[in-house]
């Protein structure tokens, strides 16, 4: 994910807002392994935070 933000600058694309960035790290997340821990493991955690 570090490496976004410079490819995004340096192709003249504005930078992620931090929405984005979370939809885009889980849906590479996704991409990966729909099942797969990692997966699983994020969407714990937005659920956790949309229940506070």
């Amino acid at each position: 994910m570090e490496e976004i933000v410079p490819f995004l600058a340096e192709h003249s694309i504005r930078p992620l807002t931090t929405p984005e960035m979370y939809r885009l790290y889980g849906a590479l997340l996704r991409a990966k392994n729909p099942d797969g821990p990692d997966f699983q493991l994020f969407l714990m955690q937005i659920k956790e935070a949309h229940s506070h």
